[in-house]
């Protein structure tokens, strides 16, 4: 404990570590595509992978479920079902 602060942290760097900690516990990793986008839109990454971890779950499965639908269209139920098996 900080006795100064009263604080079980004895600095920020510690705070911010356990918090990290914390989130990977709860979210699991955030990670980015390094390449995948230009590097000048890099801090708009960074606050779009900040905002999702903080979606709905639900949300989250109706985007899977969409993703999911968008690569089966256009294929026929037998060629699904043999791609899912």
């Amino acid at each position: 404990m900080n006795h100064s602060t009263n604080s079980t942290f004895s600095t920020d760097a510690q705070r911010e570590k356990e918090l990290q900690r914390l989130e990977i516990e709860k979210y699991g990793r955030m990670w980015i595509w390094e390449g995948y986008f230009h590097l000048n839109k890099k801090d708009h990454w960074y606050v779009a992978s900040e905002q999702f971890k903080h979606i709905n779950p639900h949300i989250i499965q109706d985007i899977e479920d969409h993703i999911l639908l968008e690569g089966f269209k256009g294929r026929k139920i037998p060629e699904i079902k043999k791609i899912i098996e």
